[in-house]
């Protein structure tokens, strides 16, 4: 997927099962939920421990351990990004294969605000294509304090 294009196909949770099942995996009810949980609030980040007590409060089968699996089968996939901030553990987000994630760190406190922002991505396009890289994606994470906070997602507990 270009950088700053927009995705046009199937919706994430499909893409995952068909994915799982494409990669000889059977999609079972820990890797359903954590698939669920992840569609019902894409542009969210989430902690593995917070998928864990989501799985008990549903009733699902499943440990910590498959909440770890799940996430990691997933990131191996390109349908995950996971941000290893200063909390101490990882936080994951649903993307698409190739898509690009922006994002500024408040300095402090820790929320991430995502950027959506296709004149950056075009640039980083631009930029790589100017020095011969075939571009798959990328991250781009800055540090410091917003000036103008809008809805940034809170990591700091």
């Amino acid at each position: 997927m270009e950088p700053g294009t927009a995705y046009s196909g199937p919706s994430w949770a499909a893409l995952a099962f068909k994915s799982i099942s494409g990669s000889g995996l059977r999609a079972g009810a820990a890797r359903v939920a954590v698939i669920e949980i992840l569609a019902a609030d894409p542009g969210s980040l989430v902690s593995p421990a917070d998928l864990a007590v989501e799985l008990l409060r549903s009733g699902t089968a499943g440990s910590r351990a498959s909440v770890y699996r799940s996430l990691e089968r997933l990131r191996q996939l390109d349908l995950v990004w996971r941000y290893d901030g200063s909390t101490g553990g990882a936080l994951y987000r649903p993307v698409f294969p190739g898509q690009s994630l922006n994002c500024v760190v408040e300095d402090g406190s820790g929320r991430v605000e995502i950027l959506d922002d296709g004149f950056l991505d075009s640039s980083i396009g631009e930029f790589a294509e100017r020095n011969g890289v075939d571009l798959r994606s990328h991250e781009l994470i800055l540090r410091g304090q917003l000036r103008e906070p809008g809805s940034g997602i809170d990591i700091s507990r």
